[in-house]
C-alpha cells in the first residue's frame, strides 16, 4: 500500500478500489520505549485531523497504551507524572500526595495490580489504620488513594474502583484540639506581645485575620493599601510556605485571592513591616521588582523561614502552658466571627473557601455559644438577681 504525505504531519492518504482514504500514522515514547500508533479507513481529511488530534491528547495524558496488569507503584507513577506536568496540582499538593504514597499507600499496596485490589482486604486495612491514627488522618489516605483509582478507571486500566465509599469509623486516636477559646487567646496574645520580637508579633498578629501561614509570609509592598478610613486593605494573591519559600505566585487556589482589612492594631503593625523591610533594603542596596517584593525580611536582607513563625509559637505556648498553631488562629477568626453574627457564606469568601461546607468544619461556635448560654443563666438566678430579694412588678390581666 503507497502512502502519499499531506501538507498534515502524521496523516496520510491512499487509494483502493473503493476510492481515496486518510490514514494517521503517530509515534510517541512510552515508559522509554519507542511506540506508534495507527488509525486507517478515514474517509475525510476533518476526520484524521480529530482523530490525529484526540491521539495528541490521549499521549500527552498517558493514556494512549493501556496496561491491564500494572500495579499501584507503576500507576503512581504516570498519575503523578501526569498531575505536575499539566500543573495540575499546587507545589503543597504535589509535596501532600508524595508523602501520603511514600508512606502509607506504596509500602502495603505498591506491589499489587490493580485490578487485584481487594474490597473486603482494605476494609480490613483501614480498620487497622483507624487503631493506630486519628480519623481524619486516615479520610486522607483514604482520598489520596481514591483520586489515583478513579484516575485509572478514566483512563481504562481497570473497568471500576472497587475501593470507593468504604466505610471509615471512628477512631480509636482523638483528634487533634484545634480549639481555642476566647480566654485563651486573650492570655496567649498578651503573651506573644511580651515576648516576641515586634516583626514575628506582627506576622502573628495577622493570623488572627483569618490569613494562612504562607498568605501573611506572601505578602508584598505592592499587596497593601490603605482604605478611607486609614485602616490597611490587604490584597492577597500570593503565598511562600515551606515547599515554596522564595514565592510561587498564586495562592492555594484561584477563589483563596481575596482582600482583608485590619484592625488599627493590625494596621499599625503592617506600617511597621513595610518600614522594617524598607530600610533593610535600603541598608543592603536591594532592589525588588514588585512581584518578588516581600516584606518578611531578616535583618541581612534574606526572605524569614515561614517555619520561623512556628518556632516563636511554640516559645509562646511553653510560657502559657497551651499549644496554638498558626493554622489554629484561622480557626478562631472563623469561630468569632459567627459568633459575632457573621454570616457563613459571606465568611467563606473572606477564609478564601471554595465551598462553605470548608468554613463550617472550621467552625467550633457550638461549645462558646453554649458556654455563654450557661453564664447568661448562671448570672440570671445568682443571688443579687434572685427574685426572693426584689421580686418584680408583675401585672395580671
Amino acid at each position: 500500500m503507497k502512502y502519499t504525505k499531506t501538507k498534515y504531519p502524521n496523516i496520510f492518504t491512499y487509494h483502493t478500489s473503493q476510492g481515496k482514504f486518510y490514514y494517521v500514522r503517530r509515534s510517541f515514547i512510552f515508559q522509554n520505549k519507542k511506540k506508534e500508533i495507527t488509525k486507517s479507513g478515514l474517509k475525510t481529511l476533518p476526520e484524521a485531523r480529530i482523530v490525529l488530534a484526540d491521539m495528541d491528547k490521549q499521549i500527552e495524558e498517558q493514556t494512549i497504551v493501556i496496561n491491564k496488569n500494572i500495579t499501584v507503584a507503576d500507576y503512581w507513577k504516570i498519575f503523578y507524572n501526569k498531575r505536575t506536568k499539566t500543573n495540575r496540582w499546587t507545589p503543597n499538593t504535589e509535596v501532600y500526595y508524595k508523602s501520603t504514597f511514600k508512606n502509607h499507600i506504596l509500602p502495603h499496596y505498591g506491589d499489587i495490580k490493580l485490578k487485584e485490589l481487594s474490597r473486603n482486604e482494605y476494609e480490613n486495612h483501614i480498620a487497622g489504620l483507624l487503631k493506630v491514627k486519628p480519623r481524619d488522618s486516615v479520610k486522607i489516605i483514604n482520598s489520596c488513594f481514591m483520586a489515583m483509582l478513579n484516575d485509572a478507571v478514566l483512563n481504562g486500566n481497570i473497568t471500576t474502583n472497587r475501593l470507593k465509599q468504604i466505610y471509615i469509623g471512628e477512631s480509636a486516636i482523638p483528634p487533634q484540639n484545634k480549639k481555642v477559646t476566647l480566654e485563651q487567646f486573650r492570655i496567649w496574645i498578651q503573651k506573644a506581645q511580651e515576648i516576641m520580637p515586634k516583626t514575628f508579633f506582627a506576622l502573628t498578629y495577622l493570623t488572627i485575620f483569618g490569613l494562612r501561614r504562607g498568605e501573611v509570609f506572601g505578602l508584598r509592598t505592592c499587596d497593601i493599601t490603605t482604605n478611607i478610613n486609614g485602616r490597611a486593605l490587604l490584597s492577597l494573591h500570593d503565598s511562600r510556605c515551606n515547599h515554596t519559600k522564595n514565592g510561587r505566585h498564586g495562592l492555594k487556589t484561584l477563589s483563596s485571592e481575596r482582600w482583608v482589612t485590619l484592625d488599627e492594631t493590625g494596621t499599625e503593625l503592617i506600617q511597621y513591616l513595610l518600614s522594617e523591610a524598607e530600610r533593610i533594603k535600603k541598608k543592603h542596596g536591594i532592589i525588588k521588582e514588585d512581584e518578588w517584593d516581600y516584606i518578611s525580611l531578616r535583618e541581612d536582607g534574606e526572605l524569614i523561614n515561614p517555619n520561623r513563625l512556628n518556632y516563636q509559637f511554640d516559645k509562646v505556648n511553653d510560657q502559657v502552658g497551651f499549644r496554638i498553631t498558626p493554622h489554629m488562629m484561622r480557626h478562631f477568626f472563623t469561630t468569632q466571627s459567627i459568633i459575632a453574627g457573621v454570616s457563613i457564606e459571606a465568611l467563606s469568601q473572606v477564609l478564601g473557601h471554595t465551598k462553605v461546607y470548608m468554613t463550617d468544619r472550621y467552625n467550633q461556635v457550638h461549645d462558646e455559644l453554649s458556654e455563654r448560654v450557661s453564664n447568661a443563666f448562671i448570672d440570671q438566678i445568682s443571688p443579687q438577681n434572685s427574685p426572693l430579694k426584689s421580686p418584680p412588678n408583675i401585672e395580671i390581666i
